[in-house]
Formats: structure tokens, sequence, C-alpha cells
């Protein structure tokens, strides 16, 4: 499979990554990357035409409070593809140990008869062998967690819809003193209090990196499921 990533397309055999303002060809086999497929991040449910998260959908929120309604991770997961793959977020392109070759969603059903669902993305992720300390401790297991980062235009708070777009703007009492935490809602229903990132708009949100990480994540799903071997006769599907 060909991944364009500076334009989002698919081909098949290499990976076109657009770094330092320039293009790079990579052929994607295992002599020299090692392929790792993980479930990086999750999404929630909003209430219809709110701001205001679900009751059986508030625990799939990080557990640093931030995360993604359906539509915004719906809109923008394809940012992943082409992103640096790191190590406990040391964001130094030189220091890269490979990068993100595709991203998938999928689609969980907490219950269907009320179309209550989530979305999960899976990522492919490409480490290099010249990092053999790095592929050792990843094949043997001793670094399982991947922990991703992301670039937000727009932010909201999932209890009182205050909207933050810059630096400038303040956080919100909810955001700033319960981010993460539960409230009981006039209903009597539990609520979740959390950073929705980005809107339903492409590229609201960008996602540049995923690391691997010598402690848990803040999205603890985000554990390698399976080692890949990819090359001519397996081919990335």
């Amino acid at each position: 499979m060909r991944i364009k990533t500076a334009s989002r397309k698919r081909r098949s055999g290499f990976t076109s990554s657009q770094q330092d303002n320039g293009e790079k060809q990579i052929n994607l086999n295992s002599s020299d990357y090692i392929f790792s497929q993980t479930s990086i991040v999750s999404s929630v449910q909003l209430e219809r035409n709110s701001h205001i998260i679900t009751p059986e959908t508030s625990k799939y929120v990080n557990t640093n409070g931030d995360t993604w309604s359906n539509e915004a991770l719906k809109s923008n997961y394809g940012s992943f593809i082409g992103a640096f793959n790191y190590v406990n977020h040391e964001q130094i392109p030189e220091k890269s140990a490979g990068f993100v070759a595709d991203a998938a969603l999928r689609k969980i059903f907490i219950d269907p008869e009320v179309n209550s669902h989530i979305y999960y993305t899976d990522i492919l992720t490409a480490t290099h062998r010249d990092h053999s300390s790095l592929v050792r401790k990843i094949l043997s297991n001793e670094i399982e967690y991947l922990s991703m980062g992301c670039d937000c235009e727009i932010s909201m708070c999932s209890r009182c819809g205050h909207k933050l777009g810059n630096d400038f703007d303040l956080l919100c009492d909810h955001l700033e003193f319960a981010k993460g935490k539960y409230y009981v809602d006039v209903s009597g229903k539990k609520r979740r209090i959390a950073e929705l990132l980005g809107t339903e708009e492409k590229g609201s949100v960008t996602f540049t990196e995923a690391s691997w990480l010598t402690e848990p994540p803040a999205f603890h799903g985000a554990s390698r499921r399976h080692t890949l071997s990819i090359g001519n006769d397996n081919p990335i599907l």
C-alpha cells in the first residue's frame, strides 16, 4: 500500500511523508521497521444538539479530562497518518523513531437500540529497527503503551459550553477546577466534565505524534495489540 501523507491519498508499497518541507518515500517492510497496531484514542457521544456528554459514554473520557466528540474524531482521525513516532513525547524530529503509517476508525455500539455509540481510532505505527533498544523493549513487552499528541484549534467545556480558541482565552471554573470529575445534573443524571477538543470541522484537530511510553497513558486502551510482518509477500491491507 502507498500512503500519500501530504494529501492523505493511498496508493501501494511506500509512504510519502512531508518532513522539513520536503517529501520522502519510504519502503514499508519488516526488515526495516516493526509495525504495531494500537487503539490510540476513543470518542464520546454528546446529547442531541448539545455539548453535554451522554452518561453511558462518559467513561471513555481520557484520565486527563480531554476527549473528542464522535463528530470531531470522525472528521479528524486521518491526520494521524504521517505523524511522528516519538518516545515519551520528546518532540524532536531528529529523535523520531518512525511514523504512523495508517489509521482506521471503528464504530462501537454501546446501546444499538438507541444508537448510542463511540469511535475508536486504530493506528499502525512503524518503528525503525535502527532504534534497536526501543525495538527490543517493544517486542519483549517491556514497553507496550502509546500516547498521542495533538494540536487543537478550539475546545469546549462539556458542562457549560465555554469555548477556548487561543492561549489568551480564560478557562471556565469547571475546566480549571473540576476537569475530569463527575457532577449530577438537575435531572439526577451523573455527568462528566471534560474538555472537548476540536469540532466536526476537518482540521480543527491535528494529531501530530504517537509516543511510546514507559508509563501508562491517559487513554488506558492505548496498548499495543499486534506486531505485524509487512513486506512484498505480506502487504498492508
